[in-house]
């Protein structure tokens, strides 16, 4: 048997990768902000290039001003980690997830791509994505609905796809145990929201305003132990505030206006004293104001209790 020395092995992998990136310079119509992509330097070198054992881990073009269809030949770094924003356009290609190859796990853990420019549909071949941990497609024109297995992906963390044209519903199997932000607002979202929130017992924040979401808020939300920030305003939810929201989390932005509730607000959203701002105008709400409120003074230095005057019922 014949042992291939290591160091071959990393000029080869250098010498494809190499390759790889100068095809995609190419493809990008060879843009004066990558002029230092050139065979006569080692590519670790680049500005844009992060290489960790001299493979190509991560890569960085942000502010570049590159305005050219993102190239599927990104794919064929196998070992990349992180794939960092630029103005990009056309649609995602839908190879992305043949980033690692060969039978390995898949390695992506960082996908930025907001203000990309990017069209189309997110693709399926997300769900394969196993290993990401962050995925930022905020400020696109993608449309679609959102690949059903995006929220079962197990090491996510953080999902953006604020200001999109994204339809349909809210994938209801949701098994992304480690999500911490969930931010899918400003689309065209229908439907209700998922009971399967509630299994989210990481989660700080559910942004899911500016849509057309209908039917009750499911109480299980409010029983998120970690949720700090919860935004559902001008969409069509309708039914009763589940009372226990600011009873088992540090609650602090409470966001509901613009929508056809009814009833009274939860008594005890500032419950835990971190409450900053709670919205919830434009609705059918009655009954009095929170007294829980009087302790929000966090940032101030207020004292003593909530005047009466305010706690008077507040539907005229």
């Amino acid at each position: 048997m014949t042992l291939t020395p290591p160091l071959t092995i990393i000029s080869e992998n250098l010498d494809d990768e190499l390759s790889i990136l100068l095809d995609v310079k190419q493809q990008l119509g060879n843009p004066p902000s990558l002029q230092s992509w050139n065979s006569s330097s080692s590519l670790c070198d680049w500005p844009e290039i992060t290489c960790i054992d001299n493979i190509v881990t991560e890569i960085s073009l942000s502010y570049k001003t590159i305005t050219k269809k993102i190239s599927a030949r990104i794919c064929d770094l196998k070992n990349l980690i992180v794939l960092d924003k630029n103005f990009f356009v056309g649609s995602i290609p839908a190879d992305i997830d043949r980033l690692s190859q060969f039978g390995a796990l898949k390695k992506l853990k960082y996908l930025w791509m907001t203000e990309a420019n990017l069209i189309g549909e997110i693709p399926e071949s997300f769900n394969n994505l196993s290993s990401l941990e962050l995925l930022d497609l905020l400020v696109n024109k993608l449309e679609g609905t959102i690949p059903g297995g995006m929220l079962t992906l197990k090491n996510l963390n953080y999902l953006h796809l604020f200001i999109n044209r994204l339809s349909g519903h809210i994938p209801s199997s949701i098994e992304a145990l480690n999500l911490k932000e969930i931010d899918i607002s400003d689309n065209h979202l229908t439907g209700s929201i998922p009971t399967g929130f509630e299994k989210l017992q990481n989660l700080t924040g559910l942004n899911l305003f500016w849509n057309q979401l209908s039917g009750e808020i499911p109480a299980n939300i409010s029983l998120i132990p970690t949720l700090e920030t919860f935004k559902v305003f001008s969409n069509q939810l309708s039914g009763v505030l589940p009372p226990t929201f600011g009873l088992h989390s540090e609650l602090k932005l409470f966001e509901v206006s613009e929508n056809k509730l009814s009833r009274e607000l939860p008594q005890h959203l500032c419950a835990k004293g971190a409450l900053l701002g709670v919205v919830a105008s434009n609705n059918n709400l009655s009954g009095e104001v929170p007294m829980s409120l009087g302790n929000c003074t966090n940032g101030n230095s207020f004292s003593r209790t909530l005047p009466s005057k305010l706690a008077r019922n507040f539907a005229q």
